[in-house]
């Protein structure tokens, strides 16, 4: 081979290696092979993403079971959002101290001398000098800053450049004169339920499909009048339970929670509708998916028995108030004041800990010299951890009146808003208030900084959504294109 062939091949595998190592670009799709235990709730927090986007990408059921050795996109590689919204890869530095060595500082980082030789252009043998500042790894920034986006004509979103906001998935229902729309980010256990009942402009005479009953001998009778809903009286029913129906100039509209601890299954949404002497009933199939939630366990170490201590007084009677307090906002049923305007709770996205994670916690101590293990206590994380440092921004996710706003004892400095007809929204560990009990919010109003105040391992913002008793995925409301 001559030098001219030489120095080409040199060229060309330069090029190779340059492209191989290049960041991927925006326009990139990334994927990723299952592994056996593999969940898609797993993959999505690893990718900072949702299991509905994942859903989505791969045309999965959110239920559904992976096979080990699939293929998953995991990003489509197309912009969700403003430029400046794209999360960064950026170098991490140490500074080697006297004794270290690479193996040492590769343990530390969870890396490989591999890794810290190629980075820092370092020989095997050569002398790791202290003082050296060299190359460690990478970690994603996730950008701060949010920004409204027009969803539809009559749903507006704050959301963070760092999010990706789903699209709902869509049930519609036919009828002869009047047809109902269900909404959902995923009609999957754990979530929120947007449901608009919509006369029609035109008047049909044939009886609809999956009416169940009538009163009336001639059910064309009833499809024949004109303003029927407008006219008429409307329930609705779903699981048992009454759901509060809003009345507006344009239909009527509902909200509803798909259960985290229902099975599985298809459960109908029950609507009557009674005009004068004439009654309908109509019954429209919802299938509620399974959502995988996963199960964390963690040891707690008590210490010695004789060095146990009763709980204060002062304790107690702060968590016998908190009781009293949260029982008596969440009873309240108030008007609708859900819009159009709907808003995540921070200015950047990151999950520090998944809704209804089942934690699974063993407690043990030690008495008169013998090791006493605790039966395992499980309990259910009935909301959603967000990264925020002590004094980061917390938003209001809707319109409503704030009904508490007091410190408490596992909760910290505790924010309820109150968004009608037994929907609440709570904000838990703030380092301070910026509200005040009583007052009315606005989607999207600063109304405290992200704190560790209450029982807590950092600072971080526990975001919760409960529908009259129900807790369901917080930013599941996001999807649902609610109008006014």
């Amino acid at each position: 081979m001559n030098y001219k062939s030489i120095k080409l091949l040199q060229i060309a595998i330069v090029l190779l290696l340059g492209l191989s190592l290049a960041p991927l670009s925006a326009e990139q799709s990334v994927y990723y092979r299952v592994r056996p235990g593999d969940t898609l709730s797993g993959i999505a927090q690893k990718y900072r993403t949702s299991v509905g986007q994942l859903a989505r990408l791969n045309n999965l059921n959110p239920g559904g079971i992976l096979r080990s050795g699939q293929r998953l996109k995991v990003s489509s590689g197309s912009s969700s959002g403003s430029s400046s919204g794209a999360s960064q890869l950026r170098p991490v530095y140490h500074r080697v101290r006297s004794g270290e060595t690479l193996s040492h500082i590769a343990r530390r980082y969870r890396t490989s001398v591999t890794n810290l030789r190629r980075w820092n252009n370092m020989q095997p043998g050569a002398i790791l000098r202290s003082g050296r500042t060299i190359k460690v790894g990478y970690r994603r920034v996730i950008p701060t800053g949010h920004e409204w986006k027009q969803v539809t004509d009559h749903t507006r979103v704050l959301v963070p450049y760092s999010y990706h906001l789903p699209a709902p998935q869509k049930k519609v229902f036919e009828a002869a004169t009047f047809q109902v729309l269900v909404y959902a980010e995923h009609f999957a256990q754990g979530h929120a339920v947007y449901l608009e009942i919509l006369p029609r402009a035109e008047n049909r005479n044939a009886a609809p499909a999956n009416a169940l009953r009538s009163n009336s001998t001639n059910s064309s009778t009833v499809d024949s009048r004109r303003d029927i809903l407008q006219a008429g009286s409307i329930k609705l029913n779903f699981m048992d339970a009454e759901v509060p129906v809003d009345r507006r100039a344009w239909g009527y509209k509902a909200f509803f929670a798909l259960p985290p601890d229902k099975r599985p299954g298809t459960y109908p949404i029950q609507l009557r509708i009674t005009y004068e002497n004439l009654t309908e009933e109509f019954s429209y199939p919802i299938e509620m998916a399974e959502t995988q939630y996963i199960t964390t366990t963690r040891t707690v170490y008590l210490g010695h028995a004789e060095n146990f201590q009763p709980m204060k007084p002062e304790v107690q009677q702060l968590i016998d108030q908190s009781t009293r307090k949260k029982a008596q906002a969440f009873s309240l049923r108030s008007p609708n004041m859900l819009g159009g305007d709907l808003a995540h709770p921070r200015d950047m996205h990151k999950v520090t800990s998944p809704f209804f994670v089942r934690r699974r916690t063993i407690r043990w101590y030690y008495k008169d010299g013998q090791k006493v293990v605790n039966p395992p206590h499980v309990r259910y994380h009935r909301g959603l951890d967000l990264r925020g440092f002590t004094g980061a921004p917390i938003f209001a996710m809707a319109n409503g009146r704030v009904v508490c706003a007091q410190r408490m004892h596992f909760e910290g400095n505790y924010t309820i808003i109150d968004h009608g007809h037994g929907v609440f929204t709570g904000y838990m560990h703030q380092s301070r208030f910026l509200i005040k009990e009583g007052d009315l919010v606005r989607a999207g109003q600063k109304i405290g900084l992200s704190g560790a105040t209450g029982l807590v391992t950092g600072p971080h913002l526990h975001q919760g959504l409960w529908i009259r008793g129900v807790p369901v995925q917080p930013l599941s409301l996001l999807s649902l294109p609610i109008r006014d």
